[in-house]
């Protein structure tokens, strides 16, 4: 069985100005409209880990990415932020 966890992040579009013009420029990528990635450089967090409750619900071990092992707890704790994008990730996958 795969461990699947989710992560509630910041999408990346053209509401970050400058800073999505030159990454679109440089990545070449001209089709992109929006990026939606698990890499905190480019889409932050929405929220960064602080009660009890929140670290409760974090996976073991992979508080560096705030990846929580509850989609119910996720989506109640994270209601009333209207821009976010939720992903399910797959950690400490099976190789085989």
């Amino acid at each position: 069985m795969q461990d699947i966890g989710f992560m509630a992040v910041e999408k990346f579009d053209s509401s970050y100005g400058d800073t999505w013009t030159i990454f679109v420029e440089w990545s070449k990528l001209y089709q992109l409209r929006e990026l939606v990635s698990i890499d905190c450089v480019l889409c932050p967090q929405v929220f960064k880990p602080e009660s009890d409750d929140d670290f409760e619900n974090l996976v073991p071990n992979e508080m560096q990415y705030s990846i929580y092992k509850n989609l119910e707890w996720l989506i109640l704790r994270t209601g009333h932020i209207a821009e976010k994008q939720i992903l399910a990730v797959l950690y400490k996958p099976n190789m085989e």
